[in-house]
C-alpha cells in the first residue's frame, strides 16, 4: 500500500542523544537500557518507544532518556525532501543483551548466599553446645552479600525459596538478613543501623538452637505443649543476644519481638504497636514474607505475589501498615522485567506496576498486554 510519507535511511553514523521524555518522538529507539530507581530493568536497549513506554517512564519519574539518532536520515514526503539531522533513528540497532552478565551476577550471588546458609548452620550448632555468637565472622560474611544487593537490589527477587525443608531455619535466617536492611533503608532508617538490622535478621531464630529438633522438623501440626515450647525461642534468643558484644539492644529485642503483632495478638508478651521496637516491626514483615514463600514440612510455599497481597491484608491491625506498603511497593518495583508464569500456564514479563494495585501488574505475553487488575482470575505463580 502506498503512503504519502516514506522514510529513507541512508548509510551513516548513529549517535546517542539525551532527550527530555516529553520531547521524545513516538517510534524512537532506546540507545541505553533504562532502570528503575531501585535497579530493576524497565526497558532494554533497542526498545521502540511508544506511548505506553513513555507513560511507564513517567510513572517511575524518569524525565530523560538516551535515544539513537542518525544524522543523515532524510524524510521524503509527496511534495518535498527534508534533511532532519535530529530525527530519531528508525532502524533497529543490533540488540545488546546482558543476560550472560546477569547470569554471572546471580551465580556469584548464589555462592555468597550458600556461604551464609552454611555459616548460620555452623553458628546454631556452636551456640547449641554452649558457644558464643561469632559476631565479627557473621558481620564480615554479610558485608559482601549486602554490598551486592545495594548495587543490584533486583537480586532480592532471586532469594532462594527453601526446597530442602530440613535446612529451612538456616535459609530463612539468611533471607531475612538480606531483606531486613533493605526495608530499613527504604523506610529511612539511618545507614549506620542497617548492618545491625542485618545481624538481627541473621540471628532472629538463634533461640531455636535450644529447641528440640523433633519439634522444629515435625511434619504435622504441633500439640499445644509443643507450640508453647516453640514460642520460647523468642525469649531464648533474647537471652543469648542481650549481652553479646558487637550487637545493639535492638538486635536482641528483634529476636524477642519479631512475633509480636500491632494489635497485641502476638507472642511472647502480647505487645501492641507502640511498644514494639522498630527492628522488631521490620524483622516481622521480612520473617512472614519469606516463611510464606518457602516450602515447609507441613505445606508448600506460595507465590511471592500472593504473599504480597496477604501482607497488605495483614497491614490492617497485625503489621505496621506503613512498613508493609513500603516493602510491597519496593519489592514489586524490583520485579519489573522479571519473566513469570501465570496460573493459566502462560509465560510473560512484568512490564509495569500501578500505584493503585501494586500486586496486580501489567504482563506482556506474546506481544499482548494483560492487566492483572482487570483479569482477576489470573495471578502470578512464580518467577521463572
Amino acid at each position: 500500500m502506498e503512503t504519502n510519507f516514506q522514510k529513507v535511511v541512508s548509510e551513516g553514523q548513529f549517535e546517542e542523544k539525551e532527550v527530555e521524555l516529553l520531547s521524545v518522538p513516538v517510534g524512537s529507539i532506546l540507545a541505553v537500557p533504562v532502570y528503575s530507581p531501585l535497579g530493576a530493568l524497565l526497558l532494554e536497549r533497542g526498545r521502540t518507544i511508544g506511548q505506553r513506554e513513555k507513560e511507564m517512564l513517567k510513572a517511575f519519574k524518569i524525565n530523560k532518556i538516551r535515544i539513537q539518532i542518525d544524522k543523515k536520515i532524510q524524510v521524503k514526503t509527496a511534495n518535498k525532501q527534508v534533511d532532519t539531522s535530529t530525527q530519531p533513528a528508525t532502524v533497529q540497532p543490533q540488540a545488546i543483551t546482558s543476560s550472560e552478565q546477569i547470569q554471572r551476577m546471580k551465580e556469584e550471588w548464589k555462592k555468597e548466599y550458600e556461604e551464609s546458609v552454611k555459616l548460620i548452620e555452623k553458628v546454631m550448632i556452636h551456640v547449641q553446645t554452649g558457644g558464643k555468637v561469632p559476631v565479627l565472622e557473621i558481620r564480615k560474611n554479610l558485608e559482601n552479600m549486602l554490598q551486592q544487593v545495594s548495587t543490584s537490589p533486583s537480586l532480592m527477587m532471586s532469594i532462594e525459596t527453601v526446597r530442602n525443608v530440613d535446612l529451612y531455619t538456616y535459609h530463612h535466617s539468611t533471607a531475612v538478613a538480606i531483606l531486613a536492611p533493605m526495608l530499613a533503608k527504604w523506610s529511612g532508617l539511618p545507614e549506620n543501623e542497617q548492618m545491625q538490622i542485618a545481624l538481627a535478621g541473621m540471628l532472629l531464630d538463634i533461640g531455636k538452637s535450644k529447641i528440640d529438633s523433633t519439634i522444629l522438623q515435625k511434619p504435622g501440626a504441633l500439640t499445644q505443649a509443643e507450640y508453647e515450647e516453640m514460642k520460647q525461642h523468642t525469649v531464648l534468643g533474647y537471652q543469648i543476644l542481650k549481652d553479646t558484644p558487637g550487637l545493639s539492644s535492638g538486635v536482641a529485642l528483634a529476636a524477642l519481638q519479631h512475633h509480636e503483632r500491632e494489635d497485641g495478638t502476638g507472642y511472647p508478651l502480647g505487645l501492641t504497636g507502640d511498644k514494639i521496637h522498630p527492628y522488631g516491626k521490620i524483622i516481622a514483615i521480612c520473617d512472614i514474607y519469606h516463611a510464606m514463600v518457602s516450602n515447609r514440612v507441613y505445606r508448600k510455599g506460595s507465590s511471592p505475589f500472593l504473599v504480597f497481597d496477604q501482607l497488605l491484608n495483614d497491614a490492617f491491625g497485625r503489621l505496621d501498615p506503613n512498613l508493609v506498603h513500603i516493602f510491597v511497593r519496593n519489592m514489586m518495583d524490583l520485579s519489573v522485567g522479571e519473566v513469570v508464569k501465570l496460573n493459566n500456564g502462560e509465560i510473560g514479563k512484568i512490564i509495569f506496576i500501578t500505584s493503585y494495585a501494586p500486586t496486580r501488574p501489567m504482563i506482556e505475553v506474546n506481544g499482548n498486554i494483560i492487566d492483572l487488575n482487570l483479569h482477576r482470575d489470573l495471578h502470578i505463580l512464580e518467577i521463572i
